[in-house]
């Protein structure tokens, strides 16, 4: 796990900077954050487990919010909840449920080469993409959404050794048990963006950084 960022977006009041935190294993997963607080990374921990599962452990840098999110959050509720239900088969519940963070030596981000890669792959091609553009929290989260989609498609080995079966495994077979589909829609990397809607260039953007 680990954040990068921050990209600006248009909150209801005022001017913001979101980051995005990105979970990766062999599957990518990207939740988009308002804040650099602990609070903001339990609950982008508790986002990701509702919808992929139960998570053993997390490994990340040493980053104040991630030690925070460990020490304040999660370790302080599995102890409450240990005190609160004192029981043989909740104390096993316990201790087979709970998310142990593992921190990488401070200031060696090359101990955390398998995120790093993925975040780099994911940052290049977004800002070339993205520029200077500001959304609101709305286009931030689609956009990030069909990035994850993009990146877990990505091909990791081929399903057969036949020459004319160019199928891939991927990312994606590991959440849906297939490739990991869109929604059709016109090719728009061609026009002029100034011709385009709002909702247009949100389209072209991702269509952009299929093509990276």
């Amino acid at each position: 796990m680990d954040y990068c960022g921050p990209f600006l977006v248009r909150p209801l009041v005022g001017r913001g900077a979101s980051v995005i935190a990105f979970f990766v294993c062999l599957v990518v997963h990207l939740e988009v954050i308002a804040d650099l607080t602990s609070v903001a990374c339990i609950n982008a921990v508790k986002r990701f487990v509702a919808r992929r599962g139960q998570v053993f452990e997390l490994r990340c840098d040493n980053a104040t919010n991630f030690v925070g999110a460990d020490r304040e959050g999660l370790k302080a509720a599995r102890q409450a909840f240990r005190e609160q239900f004192r029981s043989k088969q909740w104390d096993e519940y316990y201790t087979t449920s709970g998310i142990t963070f593992r921190f990488i030596p401070a200031r060696s981000p090359y101990f955390g080469g398998l995120w790093e890669v993925g975040i780099n792959s994911f940052k290049y091609h977004f800002r070339r993409i993205m520029g200077c553009k500001e959304f609101n929290m709305n286009q931030l989260l689609t956009i990030v959404t069909q990035i994850e989609s993009v990146l877990n498609f990505r091909p990791l080995a081929p399903l057969s050794d036949s020459p004319d079966d160019i199928s891939a495994l991927t990312p994606g077979h590991f959440l849906i048990g297939e490739q990991l589909f869109s929604i059709p829609e016109p090719d728009l990397c061609d026009l002029d963006t100034k011709r385009l809607s709002r909702l247009q260039v949100m389209k072209r953007s991702a269509q952009d950084l299929w093509r990276r």
